[in-house]
Order: structure tokens, then C-alpha cells, then sequence
């Protein structure tokens, strides 16, 4: 019961995840100061230090043109020319917030993921990593998030921990130090998930 071809065994990997696609992230464009109409960026990927994606895109005042090939490895790559329609609402505070809206379904987005074409979360199918992940993992993913917040050009494992890692520049101290604070809370759960799940085997 429980092994391959239960029920519950297939519906646990029925979904691929996010991970499992190429991100396009409206906050990070607007970290990096990307956000500028008429300006055109191209983006890229890398996983170990090895480029696994890119694309340029163009902005205007209500859309982002995404242009780049699809199926690269082929011997005929299709040019992809998409318009993705941005959306402004009102902060509660003031200000407003650019949100992608989804070409297939209209949805508001602030991640699209990529395929031949870039779409939400809903229209790609796929469910968040956290899904189908257990404490330790939860704990190892929390932490891998503040480890790029502070080092976002390091390539990190989760034994490397936040501890070592300086003030990014252009950050506040008490920003740094609450996210150091939450790090070595994340890093001490995932330890002592570690050891928990290792004395199962001894």
C-alpha cells in the first residue's frame, strides 16, 4: 500500500512545480531598477554558474514584448515575439503596483513562468515546491531564500548557512540583521530536522 501506482503515490507527483520552469519576476526588475519605459534588458538564467536561459524583452507603459527562441537545441529554433499586457493598481499607502496580466487567462501576476510562451502559475499547472516538501526541505528552501537575499551573486549550499555572509551594500543594518536573525532560525530548524530524520537510520 502507499508504493508506485497508489493512488496517493501518483497524486503526489501528478503536478510538475515552479522550480521546474524559468521565472520572470516583476520584483526583481524592479530591484534592478528595470522597470523603465523604453528600455530594453536582456535576461539570463544560470544554474552552477552554467546559463540555462535568456531572453530580451522591451517596455513600454502598459506592456513588456518578450522576445527570444524556442527550442534552441533544435536545428530550426522558433523566434517567440510576446506581448504581455502590465496592469497598475493603488497601494493602500499610495503609490502603485505593476502587475503582469496573464495573456491566457487575464490574471494578475507578479511571476509568469516559461515554456514556449511565458504564463502564470494557473495556466502552467504547477503547485509551489512547498507542496510536496517536508520540514527538512521547507527549512533548506527558507534558508536558500535569505542566502540570495544576502549574497545574491554566490553560488551557496545550505552548509555554507547565512552566518558568514556580510551587509549587502545599499542595505540597511536593521534589514540585515533581521534577516540574519531569521536565517539562523531557518538554519538551526533544518539542522536538528537533519539529525531527527538521520537517527531513523541508526
Amino acid at each position: 500500500m502507499g508504493g508506485r501506482g497508489s493512488g496517493s503515490y501518483s497524486r503526489y507527483n501528478s503536478k510538475p512545480t515552479t522550480d521546474n520552469y524559468l521565472k520572470l519576476d516583476l520584483r526583481v526588475l524592479k530591484k534592478r531598477g528595470w522597470l523603465t519605459p523604453n528600455i530594453n534588458q536582456t535576461l539570463t538564467w544560470s544554474r552552477n554558474d552554467n546559463v540555462i536561459g535568456a531572453i530580451s524583452y522591451v517596455l513600454s507603459n502598459d506592456s513588456i514584448t518578450l522576445l527570444y527562441e524556442h527550442g534552441a537545441s533544435s536545428n530550426e529554433p522558433e523566434s517567440i515575439n510576446d506581448q504581455i499586457p502590465l496592469i497598475k493598481t493603488s497601494c493602500n499607502f499610495g503609490g502603485e503596483r505593476i502587475w503582469f496580466c496573464c495573456p491566457s487567462c487575464m490574471r494578475k501576476a507578479l511571476v509568469l513562468f516559461g515554456g514556449k510562451y511565458f504564463r502564470c502559475r494557473i495556466c502552467r499547472g504547477a503547485i509551489h515546491p512547498s507542496v510536496n516538501e517536508n520540514k527538512l526541505d521547507r527549512s533548506r528552501r527558507a534558508l536558500a531564500k535569505y542566502q540570495t537575499i544576502l549574497a545574491p551573486d554566490k553560488s551557496l549550499s545550505a552548509a555554507d548557512g547565512t552566518r558568514n555572509l556580510h551587509k549587502p551594500k545599499g542595505m540597511r543594518y536593521k534589514t540585515y540583521f533581521e534577516i540574519k536573525k531569521r536565517a539562523s532560525e531557518k538554519e538551526d530548524d533544518m539542522n536538528q530536522y537533519f539529525i531527527t530524520s538521520m537517527k531513523r537510520y541508526l
